[in-house]
Parts: structure tokens; sequence; C-alpha cells
């Protein structure tokens, strides 16, 4: 192919991205690397918006950190008083300047964290569907508009977890368990606390400035009608709880191009491929949106942190 022709191919790939997101949909013809990424940072509030401007090419916004939604199906809100578990940790290291797996926050969660299978994770309503999300592992289970539910989920989370241990030296197996579930190893638990409580150390101390553009928290953007976003966290758990423990109310957040609209489920991965119906997947929606936890926590974990008294 010439260069003349290139050239065409390129501004027409740009032309139909800027058409897809003017009439709504997702811009999935084409991930633009992270190179090449618009800062529009305190400039622009509405992604689409950012989108449409950028031109096809990934995007930094500052988003309202009470948008932002933690720990993929577990959807926690992310503030200053969240129930997140990460949260909560950096809370209790911040007051007592230390803290042991054993007596953290983080333990209880993990103690009680432990749903039956994929339906109670993803807290879907009974209907009768392809395939039972009651008949799946908690860890298989995905939210509907990223992908369907089965053992590839369940493969590819525990490998990314592996993946991110050795980066800081620690070698992790599959039964060691993975952050979003219990129940997990010691080992695992040991090194959550350690991450927490060196990030919170550091960005007590030094402030919040990503060294590069891939450094930044990021998120898929949740569009339920036009004007009306949630920030799903999709890089960055660890980080994004410590800097809501620390009071921070805005942040700079990386959005690769990943939409997902509420009027497409029908087009959703786990709806076509029968992991759930439709209206389960709305029911999915909905919740993760609002940032309510999954049912099966009711009784076992708090709506909110509350700061102790002594």
């Amino acid at each position: 192919m010439g260069k003349v022709e290139k050239k065409i191919k390129r501004l027409l790939r740009l032309y139909l991205n800027r058409v897809a997101i003017r009439f709504g949909y997702m811009r999935s013809i084409y991930i633009r690397p992270f190179s090449e990424t618009v800062d529009f940072t305190e400039l622009i509030e509405d992604p689409i918006e950012a989108f449409t401007r950028s031109a096809g090419r990934p995007v930094l916004m500052t988003v309202p950190i009470e948008l932002c939604r933690g720990f993929h199906p577990m959807a926690f809100k992310i503030s200053f008083d969240s129930s997140h578990p990460y949260i909560m940790t950096a809370h209790e290291y911040l007051i007592n300047n230390t803290i042991d797996f054993s007596t953290s926050p983080l333990y209880s969660y993990y103690k009680y964290a432990q749903p039956k299978n994929a339906a109670e994770l993803l807290d879907v309503p009974r209907q009768e569907n392809l395939t039972a999300p009651e008949k799946i592992e908690p860890l298989e289970g995905e939210l509907p508009w990223i992908d369907s539910c089965g053992p590839h989920v369940k493969k590819s989370r525990l490998q990314i977890a592996i993946g991110e241990a050795k980066q800081y030296g620690l070698f992790l197996e599959a039964g060691d368990g993975h952050q979003i579930l219990g129940p997990i190893s010691k080992k695992r638990g040991q090194f959550e606390i350690k991450r927490i409580c060196n990030l919170t150390e550091s960005i007590r101390k030094h402030g919040w400035s990503p060294a590069s553009i891939k450094d930044h928290i990021s998120a898929r953007v949740l569009c339920r009608e036009p004007g009306n976003y949630a920030y799903l966290i999709k890089g960055g758990q660890h980080r994004i709880s410590v800097l809501a423990a620390l009071n921070y109310d805005k942040i700079p957040v990386l959005l690769p191009g990943y939409v997902s609209y509420r009027k497409d489920v029908f087009q959703w991965p786990g709806v076509l491929a029968g992991s759930l119906s439709s209206k389960q997947a709305i029911s999915v929606f909905d919740r993760v949106f609002e940032g309510k936890q999954p049912t099966f926590l009711k009784g076992f974990w708090p709506d909110a942190w509350y700061k102790k008294t002594k």
C-alpha cells in the first residue's frame, strides 16, 4: 500500500471514529496507543466530547473521584468515606502509621467476600438463560459489557495478578487467590497490605505526579444516558484508593476510548454469548453505575468507612 492510500485510509478511519461517537456508539474501530494521548485535563468535562475532539486518540481528563467505581464487579464508590477495603486500609494506616494484615479491614473483607458463584458476584436476578451464572465459578464471572463469563476470565485475572506481583519481586501462584475476592493466601494478603501502605506513605509525602502517560490511572467510561457518566477503574486500583483516603476530590484519568452505553445492551459480549440475559445485564450495569455492592455482602460489610475514635 502506497503513502497516498495509507493517508486516505487513516483519514477515513478518523472520520468514522468521529461519526460513531456523535451517534453514541463505542469507538471500537481502532484504539490508538497511549503515546498519542490528547491531554484535556481541566479543559473538558464530557468524555464523549473529549473523544470526538481527539479524533480517535486516547484522552487524559480530570474526573471527579466520586464518579469512579473500583474493584470491577464489586463496584465500590471511590470517595474519602468509601467502604472500599483498600481505602479503609489506607485510612487505618494513616491513623496508626502501621498495620498488619491479620487485623486490617482487608483481612475482614477477604473473609466475607466469598460468593458461591458468578450469579452472586454479579448480583443478577434469577432467570433462565443459555449459560446459568449459578453454575459458574465466582472468578469466571465478568461484567457483560466487557466479556462473556467463563474459564478464560478466571485464567486472565489470575495471570494478570501473578504478573503484577512479579513486578514487585514476589512469586505468587493461582492458589494464592485474586485481589477482588476471597479467599486469598496470607502471602497475597501481606503483599496487598505492603502495596497500600507504601503507596500511602509515598503520596502523603511527595504528592501524586505520574512520570508518564501510561502511569496514570485508567478507566472505562459507562454511559447511562447522554451527560450521565461513571468511570470503571481499569488500571490503578491501589493508587486511586490511596488518593481517595488522602481526600483528593478530582484526579486525571486516562481514558483509552472504551465507552459502554446502557442502550447497547443487546450488543454486549456477555449478552451475545448468552452468559446473561439482557434483563440481567441491565441489572448489573445499573448496580455498578450507582456504586452498589452485590447483595451477598450485605450484613457482612459496612456501607461506608467510619473513623474510629480513640
